[in-house]
């Protein structure tokens, strides 16, 4: 089971993959040897961080209700959990590029909401 459901707030979903994504960055921050793939990673990290952070202002100052983001947030929340996991159990590069796409793709979702919230 999901620990956030659909029918929560955007701002508790948001928060749910803040904080999952910080978790995930802290995993990362904890490996000795980092390589350049775990570099970009947390890069693209951060930076869903920054996208996050102004989703969650949007949210907390705003009544707009962007339902669309929901499950994006949910599911990005959740991958970062479950990849802090497998990262526990030492995982291959391979699963770590594949999950930075996975990121980045959640971000470039996120960004163009907000873009049409400004608009």
């Amino acid at each position: 089971m999901d620990p956030v459901g659909l029918a929560s707030n955007l701002t508790t979903l948001v928060g749910f993959a803040l904080q999952s994504s910080k978790e995930l960055h802290q995993t990362l921050d904890s490996f000795k040897k980092q390589d350049s793939y775990i570099r970009e990673f947390k890069t693209e990290l951060e930076a869903l961080e920054t996208v996050l952070g102004s989703l969650r202002k949007i949210a907390d100052d705003t009544d707009i209700e962007l339902y669309p983001l929901k499950l994006p947030l949910l599911q990005c929340g959740s991958a970062c959990a479950e990849f802090k996991a497998i990262i526990a159990k030492h995982i291959s590069r391979s699963n770590t590029i594949e999950f930075k796409t996975l990121i980045a793709s959640y971000k470039s979702t996120i960004v163009a909401a907000l873009i049409n919230t400004n608009m």
